[in-house]
């Protein structure tokens, strides 16, 4: 999704998909702008997030984020500190400021900031007990390559953690990376130890929140370098039937028909995506993939794919293989499909 371009059609998919709410910069200002703009005009709500070092850099996202009607400030803190007491220090100058502000201001636990190390974190909340936190917890499993089981002395900083948690970041890390595919088998331990920790989390903040307060979970799924890529920087990830995988017709291309079709009528459909129309699709197989795997098929196969409905993406490279000579059947097949196809010559090297 094309957020710099095209915010208003990404936020349309959110919508779509039944979000609540987004989270956005605000230091992309038309990014923040629309989000604000749609959000309200839908009747949902945004976080706002700034990144702060000092007291005049959080009085800025302060205003911002109360002019534009952020639901509440989520601060990543950009300053770091060798010594405990030096952040502390900073972080009372800030929730002073905070304490006047009309909305509710978050401090996020996040590696490269000032919360980026858990131990150091434990202290500071020692000495600041009221202070509220965002808790993006997968963070701390990767920056302390934690095993499973936990430890208990890991269960209980991390119990900590959740009792000052007043909004949360969704994403499940292990030992070794910081975002893993929720239905890949290996990592299921990890998903169930992560729900566990919400749910801790979540009965935490009602013991402790009023009547009408709401409480935030942002669905996070990084960009591609957040996950394993390959060298060409493709993100590796499973093919399921929730997350999108393909679909096909085993033997439909026996036929060598091109069958009636029609532009895709899904209403957030890609560009140039056609949909095959009076067949018969219900022998159609899931193509259920890991990542490294490759999939061959005949062009004139039925396949399709629909919406990513799960909680992670799928990443794929595309190659079409055509014999020498073949040419796009008309003018306007040809430019429509040239701002997505490049053909290059495809050379069979002998072994």
């Amino acid at each position: 999704m094309d957020l710099e371009r095209a915010p208003e059609a990404v936020i349309e998919r959110i919508l779509a998909a039944d979000f609540d709410g987004v989270g956005v910069s605000l230091l992309k200002e038309r990014r923040a702008s629309v989000a604000a703009r749609m959000m309200r005009e839908h009747g949902r709500s945004f976080e706002a997030i700034g990144f702060v070092r000092n007291a005049d850099d959080l009085a800025w996202f302060i205003e911002r984020a109360e002019e534009l009607g952020a639901h509440h400030l989520n601060v990543q803190l950009v300053s770091r500190f060798d010594r405990v007491w030096d952040a502390v220090r900073l972080l009372e100058q800030l929730e002073s400021l905070a304490s006047r502000s009309a909305l509710p201001v978050y401090y996020e636990t996040h590696r490269g900031r000032l919360t980026n190390d858990l131990l150091s974190l434990v202290r500071i909340l020692r000495e600041l007990p009221t202070l509220r936190l965002t808790g993006d917890l997968s963070h701390y499993v990767l920056a302390h390559e934690m095993p499973l089981p936990v430890s208990d002395d890991d269960l209980e900083r991390m119990r900590l953690v959740l009792d000052h948690c007043w909004a949360f970041h969704g994403r499940v890390a292990s030992s070794h990376q910081i975002q893993v595919p929720l239905s890949a088998p290996q990592h299921q331990g990890w998903a169930r130890q992560f729900q566990q920790w919400w749910a801790e989390g979540f009965a935490s903040w009602r013991s402790r929140s009023g009547p009408d307060v709401e409480l935030t979970f942002m669905a996070e799924l990084g960009p591609p370098h957040y996950a394993m890529t390959s060298a060409d920087g493709a993100e590796l990830s499973v093919a399921t039937p929730e997350n999108d995988c393909l679909w096909v017709v085993p033997g439909s291309h026996r036929s060598g028909q091109i069958f009636e079709h029609v532009p895709d009528r899904r209403r957030l459909s890609n560009r140039n995506y056609l949909e095959i129309v009076g067949q018969d699709v219900s022998a159609q197989q899931p193509c259920l993939m890991q990542p490294g795997d490759v999939l061959f098929f005949h062009s004139y196969l039925m396949h399709r794919s629909s919406d990513n409905v799960a909680s992670c993406r799928r990443s794929a490279v595309v190659y079409h293989y055509g014999r020498p000579g073949t040419r796009v059947i008309s003018p306007e097949h040809a430019e429509a499909l040239a701002r997505v196809n490049r053909w290059i010559p495809a050379r069979r090297v002998s072994a």
